[in-house]
Parts: C-alpha cells; structure tokens; sequence
C-alpha cells in the first residue's frame, strides 16, 4: 500500500480526465483528493484506490492548462512530499 500525504500529487487511472489531482485528506482506511481542474472531489478506500502518483524527474517539460510551462531542473524529496 502507498504511503499518502496530504499534498501529493495523484492521477486517478480510471479517470483520467480528471488530471492531476492533490491528497486533502489521509483518514485510517480512506483518502480524499481534490481535482481541481475539474472542480470535483473524490474519496477512496486506500486498499483499492486505483491512483498513481505522479512525480517529475529533471528534464521534464509541464504545461498547464493556462498555458503557461516550465521545465524542471531537480526535485527533493522530504516527509512524502517530492519539491
């Protein structure tokens, strides 16, 4: 099981329409993530939640839905979160 943290960043694969989502909450059995694109919040049971986490690697181009993109240069990753 993965080890969520409010803050990450998470797809859901059987939505992916939604885009990108963000942990709000991390409850004993279930998480809660926001899609803010798509004004929509969504809980899941942790045991099945058919999530994956997205992370970035040096390199990486992101573009968003404004338009506007930048490319990243390095991450560091400190108590589940991935800067």
């Amino acid at each position: 099981m993965e080890q969520y943290v409010p803050g990450q960043r998470w797809i859901c694969d059987t939505e992916l329409h939604m885009g990108l989502g963000i942990v709000t909450e991390v409850a004993f059995r279930t998480i809660t993530i926001d899609f803010q694109a798509v004004g929509e919040r969504r809980t899941y049971a942790k045991e099945t939640a058919p999530l994956t986490r997205v992370v970035f690697n040096s390199g990486d181009t992101i573009r968003s839905q404004e338009g506007w993109s930048f490319s990243v240069i390095g991450s560091t990753s400190q108590q589940g979160l991935i800067t």
